[in-house]
């Protein structure tokens, strides 16, 4: 799967809003290229919205570096799925820079966030499963 077919998967949600993080917008320059999907069902984008996934490109030195981002080519797609699903799908066995294989967020795992380094074309089931369930938690949150 390419990142830009990534990217299409939660284009597609109702109420996602998606920020390319970048210098025109305010976000810190560790951030620009990545990719923020909050569910917003206001669409005006709000900014205290804590996004249900991620998309990033890059490592973030001294932070973030687990997943060797800077191989190219290589985005980790993250989601927001809770912990139950997190045990139930990451391979704790695989390496934080393995290659298409779920592992738990290499900073955020404790909070339930689930990630996957490149992956498989043949996995775009699976991933629609996971994101369409991050997405579904997030409008759950929003509810409350």
């Amino acid at each position: 799967m390419s990142f830009d077919e990534g990217l299409e998967l939660l284009r597609a949600l109702p109420s996602t809003h998606m920020i390319i993080a970048s210098e025109e917008n305010g976000a810190p320059a560790l951030s620009w290229g990545d990719v923020f999907a909050t569910y917003d069902p206001g669409g005006g984008g709000a900014d205290h919205a804590f996004p249900f996934a991620t998309v990033v490109t890059h490592d973030v030195p001294g932070f973030d570096e687990a997943s060797r981002l800077s191989r190219p080519g290589v985005f980790r797609l993250n989601l927001s799925v809770g912990r139950k699903v997190l045990a139930e799908r990451a391979d704790d066995a695989a390496t934080p820079d393995a290659l298409d294989r779920w592992i738990p967020h290499p900073i955020y795992a404790v909070q339930g966030w689930i990630s996957i380094c490149s992956p498989a074309s043949d996995r775009r089931g699976e991933i629609l499963e996971l994101v369409q369930s991050a997405h579904q938690r997030a409008r759950l949150r929003h509810e409350r």
